[in-house]
């Protein structure tokens, strides 16, 4: 059961909650929702592009990855984040050219604290570290495991052949 509150749906016991929207031009478009209590988190995972042995949730994060994740929040200083950026007059006047398309949305409530910031181009560093973290933790990047296959270094470049 979610429970509405503002603009974010809260999954029922969390205090605080956040989803993250990655649109990748060249790479898997994933919605992951982190919801936590104290010390305790689990998320939710959608992707158009998800592997067949991957679960959707909700998954339990492991001990740790809850504070690890708003430490990174906390880091980027989210809650005081502008909203959007580039802004949209920048590119209507041609100020910012974009090749390709890749943005991401985070959305947040905690307590009343309520925000969402979307990115187009460029991403602070901090707000980098937290798409970093969700990535991983999605595991959409991670080659699925095949049982008895050796993965083996190329062969050593030799140079041209004279």
């Amino acid at each position: 059961m979610l429970l509405t509150v503002g603009q974010l749906k809260l999954s029922e016991g969390a205090e605080a909650g956040f989803r993250f929207v990655s649109t990748d031009e060249y790479g898997p478009v994933f919605t992951m929702h982190l919801y936590g209590v104290g010390r305790r988190g689990w998320f939710l995972l959608n992707s158009r592009h998800i592997r067949t042995d991957h679960e959707h949730g909700p998954r339990p994060l492991i001990k740790g990855q809850w504070r690890e994740f708003l430490g990174l929040i906390k880091g980027c200083r989210f809650w005081e984040l502008p909203e959007r950026l580039p802004d949209w007059y920048e590119f209507v006047t041609g100020q910012v050219a974009m090749d390709g398309w890749d943005s991401f949305e985070l959305t947040g409530r905690e307590g009343e604290l309520y925000h969402h910031i979307v990115r187009l181009v460029d991403r602070e560093p901090g707000l980098v570290s937290v798409l970093r973290f969700c990535v991983r933790l999605s595991g959409l990047f991670e080659p699925p495991a095949h049982p008895g296959v050796e993965i083996r270094p190329s062969a050593p470049d030799v140079g041209p052949i004279s």
